[in-house]
């Protein structure tokens, strides 16, 4: 499902206007970007949890010229399901093999 397709299916489930739901969507996004980008982590019970964590500068090989490189710091964005969204996933997979 595309992001287009969403904010579709989002708008004719809850009667709002695509644009109305495309810039809900849109801040939602920018929000989770904004406060991981600060080490920050965002939790949607019953969804998971958005955060990040640092990695260190270092130093990596290129294998193809051998030559050492120098990484630098950066944040690696993380997402840890819920269990309660994997239960559901779960149960409406098996329910749709019926």
């Amino acid at each position: 499902m595309t992001k287009k397709e969403l904010i579709k299916v989002t708008a004719e489930k809850t009667g709002f206007q695509n644009a109305m739901v495309e810039s809900i969507i849109d801040q939602m996004i920018s929000t989770l970007v904004e406060k991981m980008s600060k080490g920050e982590q965002v939790t949607i019970s019953g969804f998971g949890v958005f955060s990040s964590r640092i990695i260190p500068p270092r130093i990596k090989m290129n294998n193809i010229t051998k030559e050492n490189i120098q990484m630098p710091e950066k944040l690696d964005p993380k997402f840890k399901f819920s269990n309660s969204l994997k239960e559901n996933i779960n149960e409406s997979f098996l329910k749709s093999k019926k």
